[in-house]
């Protein structure tokens, strides 16, 4: 005869598993925009090896996927799990003046914050940062996310 299954361990697992798609889907539109771009500079084939991703690398605190941070030959892009409203003051003032900084100082070429209805969905970077640029990266992403869920994890 099968365990029975608490109220609490279904809504657990059914919340962990809509993360889960989120975060296929979040990927798989990444790879698609990726796709559509490169299909827009057919004459620019001898560079298109160069806009596949390279690397993904997943961004989490305390086991919640925060971003996915996809590496291509040319740049970086960072695909939200989550939404985040774009008029936020910790994205404006600390992620955000992250990045003008780095483009100022010249360690980025450029980046553009897309966004969606008032919510970022991603943030794209143009140039290839140095190494050190994403532990930086990663712990603003950490610490915007601790901040937008109030501390909780």
């Amino acid at each position: 005869m099968p365990a029975e299954v608490g109220r609490d361990e279904i809504i657990s697992y059914i919340t962990k598993r809509i993360e889960e798609l989120r975060r296929e889907l979040t990927i798989l539109e990444a790879l698609l925009h990726m796709v559509k771009e490169e299909g827009s500079h057919i004459e620019e084939r001898k560079h298109a090896r160069s806009n596949h991703p390279t690397s993904v690398k997943v961004i989490s605190v305390d086991g919640n996927v925060v971003a996915d941070i996809v590496e291509s030959g040319d740049g970086v892009k960072i695909v939200f799990t989550e939404t985040i409203p774009s008029n936020n003051p910790v994205v404006k003032s600390f992620l955000i003046k992250l990045l003008q900084d780095k483009e100022r100082k010249g360690e980025i070429k450029a980046y553009e914050v897309n966004e969606r209805r008032g919510f970022i969905t991603s943030i794209e970077i143009k140039g290839i940062p140095k190494r050190s640029f994403y532990r930086e990266l990663e712990l603003a992403l950490e610490y915007v996310w601790e901040e937008l869920h109030g501390g909780k994890h």
